[in-house]
């Protein structure tokens, strides 16, 4: 993800947003929507859901089971995933 680091007018206008926010230029064009923490946190919980102690349980019993992966197939998993997201932009 990127970051942009605003100036200290933009700063203030965002800190107080509590819903989302369009973000336009000079001429009406939008370029981009901000979300405050709050809103993003509840889109990403039902995006990503937190596991639950029974999913643990059960991906912690298939490690035991049949082993974990290696540092380098977690990364090869990563990044094929991370391909897979660009693709889909």
């Amino acid at each position: 993800m990127s970051r942009v680091v605003p100036d200290a007018e933009l700063l203030a206008k965002l800190s107080v947003a509590t819903k989302a926010v369009e973000i336009a230029d000079e001429n009406g064009n939008v370029i981009g929507h901000f979300l405050p923490n709050a809103a993003y946190d509840r889109i990403m919980s039902f995006v990503l859901p937190p596991a639950t102690k029974e999913e643990i349980a059960e991906a912690r019993a298939e490690m035991l089971a049949h082993g974990g992966v290696s540092t380098q197939e977690l990364l090869a998993g990563l990044d094929e995933i991370k391909r897979q997201w660009e693709a889909r932009q």
